[in-house]
């Protein structure tokens, strides 16, 4: 894999470098933003239409999304019974908690 910077230009793609070596081959291009914003913006080479871009930190990926997902784990499926209990308790607790601070507050 190689990494190079460029700029868009009228839907274009332009690389900052000659890539004669990839010539022919078919790529792909992932918009990342750039972490000299503001001297791309100085010469003209960025809009950002009145949105901000946050920098980011791009990990390219090591392993095949769709290989792991196939050799996943699968766990059992949920008992909705023992689900509904389960969930029945987590509200109760919630409400006991509500009421207590409603209680506290002297909203009740």
């Amino acid at each position: 894999m190689e990494k190079t910077r460029g700029v868009v230009v009228n839907g274009v793609i332009l690389p900052d470098e000659p890539l004669h070596s990839h010539e022919g081959e078919r790529v792909l291009i992932t918009f990342l933003g750039s972490d000299n914003d503001a001297e791309e913006l100085a010469r003209g080479e960025v809009d950002l239409s009145g949105h901000a871009r946050a920098p980011i930190d791009y990990i390219p990926p090591t392993e095949s999304l769709a290989v792991l997902l196939a050799n996943a784990v699968r766990e059992q499926p949920i008992d909705a019974a023992v689900w509904d209990a389960q969930w029945a308790e987590i509200e109760a607790d919630m409400n006991k908690c509500d009421q207590a601070d409603d209680q506290r507050e002297g909203r009740r």
